[in-house]
């Protein structure tokens, strides 16, 4: 029995380490950081649909301007986690250009997700909605990331430690 108590010891050990390393330490990792990034479009994705519902069925606004609120909002979320805990590196000294910048790459990813869905769903009938969509979070969660990471976020850019 003593000789499981250390290997139990060193795997708690290991996966503590582990997901402090994904969690909690600054990294360059590219697995981390597109792991940060997820939760950060999971959380943002949940303000965004919240504030389109809101406003769209609670307060009435119209759904023109509750989708561009949520969008928004989400966006904002989505940057200040960025900067916060998803990525080390700066590559813009400015922040209203480096926001301007993020939010320019998520419009983008909002077009491709509709050229996306509505490619897909004209060659396959309006039945492959959900496929399309899923096409198109995988490829705008891919777009989103590496966009955002080379323009703003890569390695060998100004640290988080140096002034900005």
């Amino acid at each position: 029995m003593s000789v499981k108590a250390p290997a139990r010891e060193e795997t708690k050990s290991a996966v503590n380490n582990a997901a402090r390393h994904l969690l909690v330490k600054q990294t360059d990792s590219v697995f981390a950081q597109m792991f940060r990034f997820g939760m950060v479009g999971a959380l943002a994705t949940v303000v965004d649909v919240m504030i389109l519902h809101v406003l769209a069925d609670r307060m009435h606004v119209s759904h023109f301007h509750a989708v561009a609120a949520g969008f928004a909002a989400g966006t904002v979320v989505s940057y200040l986690l960025s900067v916060r805990w998803v990525f080390t590196n700066r590559t813009l000294s400015n922040p209203t250009t480096e926001f301007a910048v993020f939010g320019a790459v998520g419009v983008i990813g909002f077009l491709l997700t509709e050229w996306i869905v509505l490619t897909l769903v004209g060659m396959f009938g309006k039945h492959f909605l959900m496929q399309a969509k899923m096409v198109s979070v995988v490829t705008v969660f891919g777009w989103n990331f590496g966009a955002r990471r080379l323009l703003l976020f890569r390695s060998g850019a100004c640290s988080k430690d140096k002034e900005l």
